[in-house]
């Protein structure tokens, strides 16, 4: 099984690049690897669940970006994103997903 710094590394490369070759470019703040645990992915054992939050760029000069009212109720401020990416025990990527949060 691969080391979790390989994952890691493994996994953020891959967020990355598909980052970049998709058809609307998104420029992604404050990535950061949010959680990590070891779980079975379909027949493979010992995957690596590796979940990257996220911000994304606010490139809208609306009035709603700009109204401090809207600032402090949040509704100007990007939400936080996550995505799991999933890493088999040899560093082979087998899946990204969403990552929905619940608040309570």
């Amino acid at each position: 099984m691969i080391e979790l710094k390989k994952a890691v590394k493994i996994a953020k490369e891959y967020f990355e690049n598909v980052n970049e070759t998709n058809s609307v470019q998104v420029n992604l703040k404050n990535v950061m690897l949010e959680e990590v645990f070891i779980k079975k992915y379909q027949d493979t054992p010992d995957c690596w669940y590796l979940t990257f939050g996220f911000n994304e760029d606010i490139k809208d000069d609306s009035e709603v970006t700009k109204s401090p009212l809207k600032i402090l109720q949040g509704l100007a401020t990007p939400k936080r994103k996550y995505r799991t990416i999933v890493i088999d025990p040899n560093g082979n990527f087998r899946a990204m997903k969403i990552r929905e949060v619940e608040y309570a």
